[in-house]
């Protein structure tokens, strides 16, 4: 299962390039009928998720664009509630770890299966893996995993880098290096 608000945040960025059409053309009629009705903050079978992030994938966004999107939703993220405590534990003293040790309790409130593995490298450096999870197969997931981490954990540094792991990566895992000023 899948979170509708992880599916309507993508659809929300691909309305506002102007791409909603180009997008509903690539979901077969019974995906379509489904993504169209989704309401509120409920879940959805893990395959309209895939037949999701497969249509956006064949839209073909450039990596930048795909990473830009996962930027946009950490930002919205940030403007809520959890953005609000995140800028408060900043202030507090907090770090990026802070962040990133909740995202496996994030990642069970978005997707049912799967986990999420965090491994610390060094005081500002980490890597994270996600393992289990059939959506790793798609570029537009893996670009928009790293923007969504940017996004969610620049309250709590001055700059983040991250970039893909290939080699820990594959149809249903994907990993990320990430490192911080």
């Amino acid at each position: 299962m899948i979170r509708t608000t992880l599916l309507s945040a993508s659809l929300l960025a691909i309305k506002e390039r102007g791409l909603l059409d180009e997008y509903l053309r690539e979901l077969s009629p019974e995906h379509r009928r489904y993504i169209e009705s989704m309401v509120g903050m409920g879940w959805a079978p893990f395959e309209i998720g895939m037949a999701h992030y497969g249509a956006l994938d064949r839209l073909r966004l450039s990596s930048t664009e795909q990473y830009e999107i996962g930027l946009e939703v950490g930002g919205r993220v940030n403007q809520s509630l959890i953005g609000t405590a995140l800028r408060l534990a900043g202030e507090a003293g907090a770090t990026p770890w802070t962040a990133l040790a909740q995202l496996p309790r994030l990642w069970t409130r978005m997707l049912d299966g799967g986990a999420v593995g965090l491994y610390q490298l060094g005081p500002k450096d980490a890597r994270l893996e996600l393992r289990g999870c059939p959506l790793a197969r798609y570029a537009y997931c893996r670009n928009g995993w790293r923007g969504m981490i940017v996004g969610a954990v620049t309250p709590l540094c001055r700059r983040i880098f991250n970039n893909d792991i290939p080699e820990l990566t594959d149809d249903n895992r994907y990993a990320m290096h990430a490192a911080w000023a």
